[in-house]
Order: structure tokens, then sequence, then C-alpha cells
């Protein structure tokens, strides 16, 4: 074992091109993921968001939604224009609460919103999710503890 040690590093030391690649390589690796995954704290992620169902629950989700301290909400009332929004970045997010999505959950059956992200900056598409999530679990919560 030592003797193959030792031959590595004779290799090694004796030989310019293996000691820049050892010793570059990794300081390349270290500086490139320390900058691609450096982002500061998120403080606004731009979400849009269309309301199609336009109930008591869903006006009280968005406003959920808007609390959030993290998510700045933008209403859309078009699809296509919250997708080319997404595409081109100007929001992170997009949440579509579907027609009859109260009535749905009114009948103890699963109500299902949409929940679309751009994943061009993953950590921050990650703190989105997280964001959009949590409030849909405080919300699912709150109406578990309702209708009980």
């Amino acid at each position: 074992m030592f003797k193959a040690i030792r031959r590595e590093l004779q290799l090694l030391l004796h030989d310019p091109y293996r000691m820049l690649i050892t010793m570059i390589v990794p300081l390349f690796y270290m500086t490139f993921y320390g900058t691609v995954l450096y982002t500061p704290s998120v403080v606004h992620i731009p979400v849009g968001i269309i309301n199609q169902d336009r109930g008591a629950l869903s006006r009280k989700l968005t406003q959920m939604f808007s609390a959030d301290p993290v998510l700045e909400l933008d209403s859309y009332s078009d699809f296509a224009e919250m997708q080319k929004d997404l595409e081109r970045r100007i929001i992170s997010a997009g949440v579509i609460i579907p027609n009859n999505w109260e009535s749905t959950l009114k009948t103890k059956q699963q109500g299902r919103i949409q929940i679309y992200l751009n994943t061009s900056n993953f950590l921050v598409a990650n703190d989105a999710a997280k964001h959009l999530q949590t409030v849909c679990e405080t919300m699912n919560a709150g109406l578990a503890i309702t209708s009980l």
C-alpha cells in the first residue's frame, strides 16, 4: 500500500502537468460550484397566480400566499401570458386555482392546484416551491381542523 502511494507521489512530483491537474481542477470546481450555488437570502420571489375559482377559500389561499414574507404575487387572467412571463423569468413560479376548487374541497375530495416553476435558477425555484408548499399545507391543516 505504501509503495503504491510513494510511486504515485513520485509520478505526481516529477510531472508538472499531473501536478497542475491535481491542484487546479479541484480549485476550479470549488470556485465554480461555490459561485453557482451561492445565493444571498431570497427576499422577493415573483409568483403569478390565476384564481379561476374565485370562491371564499381560493381568496383566502391567495391572501395566505400574499402574506408570505418571501412570495410576491402578481395576478394573471390568462395562462398563456403567465407562461410567457415564466419563460422570460419575469416570474419564478405560477399558481392556478382551478374552477370548482372550493366545491371539490367541500365534498371532501382532493382539490388540486397547479404550480409551475421556472427552474433555470434552481435555488430560487426550490425556495419558491418550499414557500408555496408551506402555505398550501397550512391551508390544508386549517381545513382539516375545520372539518373535524
